[in-house]
């Protein structure tokens, strides 16, 4: 699925992006220090906060057992290339942590492991083309596997943490341009996306970073990962071979990151930069001139900057237990710097308010709005495929908008519901061009139950 979990790494990907995001802005009440929680902790005994005896004894051995659960349901209300759709699918993500320095006596080390099973679909693949653009399709593109090795790397730190190198099977959405909204279904870029050829977060390729940490606050990064997204969409991340690779992926950012714990007003920055070495003919994107059988393909590798931020501007008082209640504004933009790309530039925009109902500190309530750009080749492209195809010749716009309402809202300890509502104006058609039907304005609705398997099970403090 491909989704920032941004989609959740719940991207996001889900424990990758959007868990980041979800973490640093919803933090679950059992990670919170007793100090803050109005405990002492002097008087408490038995397992730490969160965790059960079994949970604890693993904890102790060094093996941290936590994951994720996300059933996606989608529909096309009254837009797209064919309206009316409903989809639904689950995603079941076990991780496991393996401590080193309890395990093995090295310092700093950590084993990570995740997986991701598909299950419960329904008009999978189909409403993806049947929404037809990269706005709403993208977070409703499967893969076409039924289970992906998601994440194996080994980390290590050094210097007090101030050095942080991981390597592995692994994503680049799980490290750079971090979901900066609790929307991590939608909050994704479709310059970074489409242009940088990432995989979303399920699949896995070989790659790595290094981060050095400048302070409690402030970071740079840097790391390069295998463009084999084709390849890994068949092999359910077994193939470990970088057979079918086409290009390597290079991405480094700097930025800025507070929370509760050290300012009242809690705030992120970051920019960067990526570029992939596919070369000519090997990247994704429109054949040109239009020859549906020519397979000539225009786009060499993606080339692109961003830089987003999110800024809280009130907060209220702190609640025993959780985080403050707070509202938060925020942004973020991407432009390519070769054409052509699929996708020119996007910008999206919003505001966040959490906490805002008595003993409810987790729930939000928020509005998007984005823009995307797609280059006037790709518009051209999608113009003439639909001619084609039958369709009226009515140019494609490059310009695409859309408006969304979101929220999550708190079920249980460890279980929660994220809905939205979004509006489409001017759809592109980029994952159908080949089909008579233009893409209409319309709405878009959805929702995403999240169950968080370590707080579930009482094995783990993280919520994802």
């Amino acid at each position: 699925m491909k989704s920032t979990l941004a989609l959740l790494c719940l991207t996001a990907s889900l424990c990758g992006p959007a868990g980041t995001a979800m973490a640093a802005d919803a933090a679950d009440p059992a990670s919170t220090p007793p100090s803050q929680a109005g405990q002492d902790p002097a008087q408490q005994s038995g397992p730490a906060p969160g965790l059960n005896r079994v949970g604890q004894t693993l904890q102790d051995a060094g093996v941290d057992v936590h994951g994720l659960i996300v059933d996606q349901g989608v529909s096309n209300v009254s837009m797209g290339q064919s309206p009316g759709h409903a989809s639904n699918e689950m995603l079941i993500l076990p991780a496991v942590d393996l401590d080193m320095e309890k395990i093995a006596h090295i310092p700093g080390g950590t084993i990570h492991l995740l997986g991701t099973i598909w299950t419960l679909d329904a008009n999978v693949p189909g409403i993806t083309s049947q929404i037809g653009g990269i706005l709403g399709g993208y977070i409703t593109a499967p893969t076409t596997t039924s289970s992906e090795f998601s994440l194996a790397t080994y980390e290590q730190r050094l210097f007090n943490g101030a050095l942080d190198i991981e390597a592995g099977r692994t994503n680049a959405n799980r490290y750079f341009d971090l979901p900066n909204c609790l929307a991590f279904f939608s909050c994704f870029s479709p310059t970074i996306s489409v242009d940088a050829d990432i995989a979303p977060p399920p699949y896995a390729v070989w790659g790595g970073r290094v981060k050095v940490n400048l302070g409690p606050h402030a970071y740079v990064q840097g790391g390069a990962f295998e463009d084999n997204y084709l390849d890994a969409a068949h092999t359910q991340s077994i193939d470990f071979t970088m057979r079918g690779a086409v290009g390597t992926l290079v991405m480094a950012e700097t930025g800025y990151h507070t929370d509760f714990s050290t300012d009242p007003h809690p705030r992120s920055y970051a920019g960067g930069v990526f570029y992939d070495t596919a070369g000519h003919g090997t990247f994704k994107g429109t054949p040109f001139p239009y020859a549906p059988t020519s397979g000539r393909y225009p786009y060499d590798g993606g080339k692109g900057v961003y830089i987003s931020g999110r800024q809280t501007v009130w907060t209220g008082d702190r609640t025993a237990g959780g985080t403050p209640s707070n509202i938060a504004v925020y942004g973020h933009l991407s432009a390519a710097v070769a054409e052509p790309q699929p996708v020119d530039l996007d910008a999206y925009a919003g505001v966040v308010a959490q906490g805002l109902l008595p003993g409810r500190p987790f729930d939000t309530v928020g509005l998007k709005v984005q823009y995307e750009r797609l280059d006037p080749l790709e518009a051209a492209f999608e113009t003439q495929a639909r001619i084609a195809a039958g369709g009226p010749n009515s140019p494609q716009s490059p310009n695409s908008f859309l408006v969304q309402l979101n929220g999550y809202f708190q079920l249980t300890s460890w279980a929660g519901i994220q809905p939205d509502v979004s509006y489409f104006i001017d759809p592109d058609s980029y994952y159908n061009p080949f089909t008579p039907r233009k893409p209409q304005d319309g709405f878009m609705v959805g929702a995403q139950l999240l169950i968080s398997l370590g707080t579930l099970m009482g094995t783990s403090s993280k919520p994802f």
